[in-house]
């Protein structure tokens, strides 16, 4: 996946909803290296799940072309 796309915000929306906490972002230049929220636990947690989504999307795909 890619950084700075419209999935990516999508991603970071979803994720948003679903956990409380500082949802301050870093400035964008800051993302590819890994840094998207100023709070080191949202930061954690925001990457985990966008691990999560990447593997289920892989997963997914897997799935469909070997059907």
């Amino acid at each position: 996946m890619q950084i700075i796309t419209k999935e990516h915000e999508f991603i970071m929306e979803h994720f948003e909803k679903e956990h409380f906490g500082n949802h301050e972002r870093e400035p964008k230049h800051l993302w590819p290296m890994g840094q998207i929220y100023c709070d080191s636990e949202m930061n954690r947690d925001f990457l985990a799940y966008r691990k999560g989504y990447s593997l289920a999307r892989s997963v997914s795909w897997f799935n469909r072309c070997h059907e």
